[in-house]
């Protein structure tokens, strides 16, 4: 279904969405989401720029990231045109669409996770400027540990950018003693895409437990953009 809704992408500079189809009834039925509470998530996860296919949660972390370099081109612009910021930027995870632009800049890094874990990464200290990851924080056993790692390896004046999916309606919820829930493709239910964190309107106290001071939020102005900035 195409949307009646044109605004320009901050990945590639481009305009108007399509929604597609990302949720399955099994998970709406583990999450225990309503009507609008799953109709946010697939705005999120689903709604997708028609010229590169960004969803909105994509969209919304390239937004961030510009925000933060003080920039108001396209992602895309931004690295086609040298020379780019010498920040040192630490990709974990594909974050979305968003890996072959954060490649082209010129202290690059990428991890996977769980060959990378997050709880306990074999980085040194302020060792990057940036670190930037999608929809990962709520597969990690212990969040608060990974966002204590991610201040502890970013430089002084670092930032953290990310994105996870928060049902505003609700409280987080904790998944541990509950059936398995996985993201991603439901046949093949992958041991790094099992869900621990299921966040609500308070997702920012795991922030606050792990030493984070300066936490904001960063949207496209609708309420189902959201990406989370936390700086040191």
């Amino acid at each position: 279904m195409e949307l009646g809704i044109t605004l320009v992408c901050p990945v590639c500079g481009g305009s108007g969405l399509v929604q597609r189809d990302v949720l399955w009834p099994g998970l709406i039925a583990e999450w225990g989401l309503n009507s609008e509470e799953a109709g946010r998530i697939s705005r999120q996860q689903g709604e997708c720029c028609l010229s590169c296919g960004s969803n909105l949660r994509s969209r919304t972390l390239a937004g961030g990231l510009l925000e933060c370099l003080n920039r108001r081109e396209s992602l895309q612009a931004l690295t086609q045109t040298p020379p780019l910021p010498a920040v040192r930027l630490l990709e974990i995870n594909q974050a979305g669409t968003l890996t072959p632009y954060l490649r082209r800049f010129p202290n690059y890094c990428f991890a996977a996770y769980p060959e990378l874990d997050m709880q306990h990464m074999d980085l040194p200290a302020e060792s990057f400027d940036f670190i930037i990851h999608s929809d990962t924080l709520e597969h990690l056993p212990d969040p608060v540990a990974g966002l204590r790692e991610c201040r502890r390896v970013l430089s002084p004046a670092g930032c953290l950018l990310l994105t996870i999916p928060v049902v505003p309606t609700r409280l987080t919820r904790r998944r541990q003693g509950l059936p398995p829930s996985y993201h991603g493709n439901p046949a093949e239910k992958p041991a790094d895409q099992i869900v621990w964190s299921e966040y609500g309107a308070d997702f920012y106290l795991d922030f606050i437990a792990a030493g984070w001071t300066k936490i904001s939020c960063f949207t496209l102005g609708t309420p189902d953009s959201l990406a989370v900035i936390a700086n040191k």
